[in-house]
């Protein structure tokens, strides 16, 4: 009698532990299937989005950043470099998004699946400030240019001069602050830039330049992820959901006043 209970406290005991396997291994499943740090890839000299001052990281994307973290309750690591470099750390898996105004493009979508949207800025042409007779994009004609390489404004606007037989030498530089250097020593007669950047710059003092009336085109910038990668569509989910709140509720309009002066978060129409 005495060994049929022992037996059934042994089966009984072996189940027990057997449930508590089983838990702990679901558990674990779902902690690994979390999300709890995101490394972005951002640029250490895109003023004022993305920018090193004294050291410390600053801008609009690292504002929008901490906003996001907040509100999904998941760390934001950055890792820092030029534009030209950013994509690389996503491609290599080092990064799992890229951070600066990256602009949703044809050729962009068949490599990387994007979030929602989160700003809508229109890309300028910015010339000397004494050059008064320049208005429309035509207007640029034999003048050298710059941009920043890497960025999707050179390449559109190569095309927007062909298409308008606009004769101009464009040169792609590695950082944003390279090309605005090129331009302020005459090394450039005009840059394509956000208009964002160009009117803190402008602003700012750092640019002795002014922006030309007509636009090349209005960018929808988001954040780009891998394909074919289940932490990414995760992530990429979570990101979407976050920048839709910080739309409705105002954050995404209030930070883009405070850096940009003005609100690029709703779609230009």
């Amino acid at each position: 009698m005495k060994s049929k209970k022992i037996r059934k406290i042994m089966v009984l005991a072996v189940a027990c532990i057997g449930a508590l396997a089983l838990t702990a291994c679901s558990n674990n499943e779902k902690e690994s299937k979390g999300i709890d740090r995101i490394v972005v890839a951002a640029s250490n000299s895109s003023m004022p989005s993305s920018f090193l001052e004294d050291g410390v990281h600053k801008g609009f994307e690292v504002d929008l950043w901490n906003a996001i973290s907040e509100e999904t309750g998941i760390e934001v690591e950055f890792q820092l470099s030029e534009f030209s470099s950013l994509f690389g750390y996503l491609d290599s898996g080092k990064a799992d998004t890229v951070a600066n105004l990256v602009t949703i493009t044809d050729e962009r979508k068949e490599k990387y699946n994007f979030s929602t949207p989160y700003a809508y800025i229109p890309q300028m042409i910015v010339v000397n400030a004494d050059k008064t007779d320049i208005n429309k994009i035509v207007d640029v004609d034999g003048l050298s240019g710059a941009y920043v390489a890497g960025s999707n404004s050179g390449p559109l606007f190569e095309e927007i001069a062909k298409e308008k037989g606009i004769n101009i030498d464009l040169q792609a530089f590695e950082s944003g602050a390279l090309m605005m250097t090129a331009f302020n020593s005459g090394k450039a007669n005009m840059i394509i830039a956000a208009e964002n950047e160009a009117n803190y710059r402008i602003d700012s003092g750092t640019l002795n330049g002014r922006i030309v009336e007509e636009s090349i085109n209005v960018a929808s910038e988001a954040y780009p992820f891998a394909k074919d990668n289940e932490r990414s569509a995760q992530i990429q989910e979570k990101v979407s959901k976050a920048i839709e709140t910080l739309r409705e509720n105002g954050t995404l309009g209030e930070l883009s006043n405070k850096w940009y002066s003005k609100d690029y978060s709703k779609e230009i129409k």
